[in-house]
C-alpha cells in the first residue's frame, strides 16, 4: 500500500511537472511571437510533435537524475541543480529534434528553460513547504529502525528527529562489539540477533545501518541480508566517511554497483567561478603587464646573455607533473650548484631555499624581491596547470619527501599566492607552511580567494616576494 501511494503520488508530480513545463513553452511563444527565431505560422503536426518531444525529453532525464524518489531527508538545493540539468537537457534534445524536423520552433529555447525553470522551482518549494507541515501534523510519516552505533548516529538523528520530516523511530539495536545502551530518547531493542524477530513484528518501512569502525562486515551483510529477506529498504552510513565533506556516486563494474566517494563536496558551480575568475585574471595580467613583460625579457637576455624564462618540472593536481614558467633569476648552472649548496639551507623540512642565494643574478635579485619572476605563470594559469590562488606547486623531489598527510596539499590546483605567500614566507617551519595549506583548502570560498589576492598586492610592493 505504501509503495503503490508513494506512485500515484509521483506520477501526480510528473503530471504537474509535465503541464507547468508546456506552460512554460507557451509563455516562451507568446513572449517572443514575431521573434524570426520561432515560427509564427507553425503546422498542426509541429503543435503536437514540439510539446511531446519536450515532456518526453523532461520525463526521459528527470526519471534518470531520480527527481520523483523521496526527498524528505535532503535540502532543496541539490534538487533544483537536477532540475536545471533535466530541463536543460531535455529542452537541448527537444528542440534539436524539433529544428531538424520542421526547420524551426514554436517556442524559443533559452525562454521556455528560465520560465520552466521558475515555475518547476516555486512548485517545489510549495511542495516541500506543504509536505513538512502534513508530517509535522503527524501525517505522510515513515517508520525507521536504527541499526548500530556508529559515529554517524548523531548526526542521523538530528535530522530524523526533525518534525518536518515524519520520521517515526521505532528503536535502536546494537552490533555485538558495540555500547548496548540506546540513545537518549529511543527504546533499546537488543543486539541483531533479535533483528529478525524485530522485523517481523514490527511495522517498519526503514532500516538505518549506521555500524561502528569495529564491527565486522560480516555483522554489517548479516543486517543487510535480513531486511532484504523482509523486502524492507534498508540505508547504509558507513562510518569512514563520517565528518569528511564527500560526494557519492554510484558506478557499475559490469552488473556489479560500487559507490564512490569524493572527497570535497566544493559545488561544482563554484569551481567554475574559479576557474572563469583564473582565466579572466590571467589574461588581463598578461595583457596589462605585456610592456613589463617584454622589457624584463630585454634586459634579461641583454645583461645575462642566457635564456629569458626557466621552465621547471612541477607537481599540480593529483600529482600531475607540468612545466612551469618563471623568468631567469639564477645563472645557467644553477641545479648543477645545488647539491654544494644543500648545508646552507635555511628551510627546514624537502624545501631547499637561501636568503642569499649566490647562485642568484643582480637582475634575478630585483625580480624576486618583487616576485616579477613569478608573472610568467600567468601562462600556466590560462593553460589551466594553475589558479590565481592555491598552495604552491612543489617540485617532484620535495613531493617525494612529503609526509602522508603533507599529500594534500595536491588535491587542489596550485596557485601564485596563498595564505603562505602572504602571512608567512621564510618566516615559518615548513609544517607549519603545509598547515597554513591545508587551512585553505579546508576552509576555501571565493571570497577568501579574493581576499588573498588583494592581500597579496601589498606584498609585492613592499618587496617582501622573497
Amino acid at each position: 500500500m505504501l509503495l503503490a501511494h508513494q506512485r500515484l503520488f509521483g506520477f501526480l508530480i510528473q503530471g504537474l511537472d509535465v503541464l507547468l513545463i508546456l506552460a512554460a513553452a507557451a509563455c516562451g511563444h507568446y513572449w517572443l511571437c514575431g521573434d524570426p527565431r520561432v515560427v509564427s505560422d507553425p503546422g498542426v503536426g509541429q503543435w503536437i510533435v514540439e510539446p511531446a518531444l519536450l515532456a518526453i525529453g523532461w520525463l526521459t532525464f528527470s526519471l534518470r537524475a531520480r527527481l520523483y524518489a523521496s526527498k524528505r531527508t535532503e535540502t532543496l538545493f541539490p534538487e533544483l541543480m537536477s532540475i536545471a540539468t533535466s530541463l536543460l537537457l531535455g529542452t537541448c534534445v527537444a528542440a534539436t529534434v524539433t529544428f531538424a524536423m520542421f526547420g524551426g520552433l514554436i517556442s524559443y529555447p533559452p525562454a521556455t528553460f528560465a520560465f520552466a525553470l521558475m515555475l518547476l522551482a516555486i512548485n517545489r518549494r510549495l511542495l516541500r513547504s506543504s509536505l513538512r507541515r502534513l508530517r509535522a501534523a503527524g501525517r505522510n510519516t515513515r517508520r525507521a529502525l536504527l541499526v548500530g552505533r556508529g559515529d554517524s548516529l548523531v548526526p542521523l538523528l538530528g535530522v530524523m528527529r526533525e518534525a518536518g520530516v515524519g520520521m517515526k523511530l521505532l528503536g535502536s539495536i546494537s552490533f555485538p562489539d558495540e555500547d548496548s545502551r540506546a540513545p537518549w530518547g529511543i527504546d533499546d531493542l537488543g543486539q541483531i540477533d533479535s533483528l529478525t524477530n524485530t522485523l517481523n513484528d514490527r511495522l517498519i518501512d526503514y532500516v538505518v545501518v549506521c555500524p561502528s569502525p569495529t564491527t565486522s562486515v560480516g555483522d554489517v551483510h548479516a543486517v543487510c541480508e535480513a531486511c532484504d529477506f523482509a523486502g524492507i529498504h534498508y540505508n547504509l552510513a558507513p562510518t569512514f566517511v563520517t565528518g569528511t565533506p564527500v560526494s557519492p556516486e554510484l558506478q557499475w563494474y559490469g552488473d556489479i554497483p560500487t559507490v564512490g566517494f569524493r572527497r570535497v563536496g566544493t559545488p561544482s558551480f563554484r569551481l567554475a567561478v574559479k576557474r572563469g575568475m583564473d582565466i579572466l585574471g590571467a589574461s588581463l595580467g598578461i595583457l596589462l603587464l605585456s610592456p613589463m613583460l617584454i622589457a624584463v625579457a630585454v634586459l634579461i637576455k641583454l645583461r645575462d646573455g642566457h635564456d629569458v624564462f626557466f621552465r621547471q618540472e612541477r607537481v599540480g593536481k593529483g600529482g600531475r607533473h607540468f612545466w612551469c614558467l618563471k623568468f631567469r633569476t639564477m645563472s645557467p648552472d644553477a641545479e648543477a650548484r645545488k647539491g654544494d649548496l644543500m648545508h646552507a639551507n635555511e628551510q627546514d623540512g624537502p624545501v631547499f631555499k637561501i636568503r642569499n642565494d649566490p647562485r642568484v643574478t643582480p637582475i634575478g635579485r630585483f625580480l624576486r624581491k618583487y616576485s616579477l619572476d613569478e608573472v610568467p605563470q600567468l601562462f600556466n594559469v590560462l593553460a589551466g596547470d594553475m589558479s590565481l590562488v592555491g598552495p604552491r606547486p612543489p617540485v617532484p623531489a620535495e613531493v617525494r619527501q612529503y609526509a602522508w598527510w603533507q599529500r594534500k596539499r595536491l588535491s587542489v590546483s596550485p596557485g601564485l599566492t596563498c595564505i603562505w605567500q602572504v602571512w608567512g614566507r621564510n618566516r615559518v617551519s615548513f609544517e607549519r607552511w603545509v598547515e597554513m595549506d591545508l587551512e585553505y583548502i579546508n576552509s576555501w570560498s571565493l571570497w577568501l580567494d579574493f581576499k588573498l589576492m588583494v592581500h597579496t598586492l601589498p606584498c609585492v610592493f613592499k618587496g617582501t616576494g622573497s
